[in-house]
């Protein structure tokens, strides 16, 4: 009896052997093709990937890695909520081409086979996505806001260079980060010119028509307040967005300083009538979890609110 069990013992192992010996071998196989001497590195937040050739057929989940790619002048496939990005995000055109995917928290995984993608983009709290997404293409996975950060800001700037590397698109990356740093310098001068004074800013959103956001130095507009040199007004705990979101506000949340807000400030108009500060001042509507060219604009127009205008410039 014992010999029999022995040699069923031996007739199953050598069975099993069989089959994930080969399979082992066409893994190693696999790594060693990806890593081959024409492959290049590239990496997200999941770690490092290995990639032949830049990928052409790419599918993006999430609104901020869609801004990202536009800025790199990578026009994907496939998006989410196309009609509603337009609607909130004026910085740039969406190509007609890019077929709608369905949500941003569930895509429609039907669609994106139908895309046929050769490689697929998940973001921000979508790493739950990366499992069902991988039955089509290739994942990469970027975390682009979270409390963890040293500051949203420059993961912006960061996660905008590794999507470069991906898609061979350095010297466009390089082009828009020194873009954003020139209007920085430039208006770094433009404000202390007119503010010889420390600058104290709140920045502003209406949230819902009820509620209020302050953005504090961890989020994108903070970011950029930070890089003017302008203190910002909101401190508060690190979270993920860099928020303090609320229904009220009083005098003390704004005051002494000033005011900036994005969209209609009519609601704190009252609050900051007082001879500690100017009115408030109106930037566009934006949507705030951008990646790069949302902190472009945010510059733009925080220099022109409070700086000298170009036409009054020596």
């Amino acid at each position: 009896m014992i010999v029999v069990r022995r040699a069923l013992s031996l007739l199953f192992l050598s069975t099993v052997l069989a089959t994930v010996i080969p399979a082992l071998e066409s893994r190693i196989a696999i790594a060693q093709v990806d890593r081959s001497a024409d492959s290049y590195e590239v990496f997200d937040s999941f770690g490092k990937h290995y990639f032949k050739a830049p990928p052409k057929r790419v599918v993006v989940t999430d609104w901020t890695l869609l801004e990202q790619l536009l800025a790199l002048e990578v026009v994907p496939i496939g998006a989410p909520e196309v009609d509603a990005y337009r609607s909130v995000m004026p910085i740039n055109e969406l190509p007609s081409t890019i077929r709608d995917i369905g949500l941003r928290e569930k895509p429609t995984l039907a669609i994106v086979g139908q895309l046929k993608p050769d490689l697929i983009i998940v973001g921000t709290d979508q790493k739950q996505l990366a499992r069902p997404l991988s039955r089509y293409a290739r994942v990469l996975f970027y975390q682009n806001f979270s409390p963890r950060f040293n500051n949203n800001g420059s993961t912006a700037i960061k996660r905008l260079r590794q999507l470069a590397r991906v898609f061979k698109q350095e010297p466009v990356a390089e082009q828009v980060i020194a873009q954003l740093q020139g209007t920085l310098e430039d208006g770094r001068v433009r404000i202390k010119r007119m503010n010889p004074q420390p600058l104290r800013v709140t920045l502003l959103q209406t949230y819902r028509e009820d509620s209020f956001i302050r953005f504090s130095p961890h989020s994108l507009q903070g970011w950029v307040l930070g890089e003017l040199k302008v203190e910002n007004k909101t401190q508060i705990p690190i979270n993920k967005f860099g928020e303090l979101r609320s229904r009220t506000l009083s005098a003390d949340d704004l005051l002494p300083g000033q005011v900036a807000c994005f969209g209609e400030c009519l609601a704190v108009a009252d609050l900051v009538d007082d001879a500690r500060a100017r009115a408030p001042a109106r930037l566009s509507p934006a949507w705030p979890y951008g990646g790069v060219l949302t902190m472009q604009r945010t510059a733009e127009e925080l220099i022109e609110a409070f700086s000298e205008p170009d036409s009054a410039r020596p």
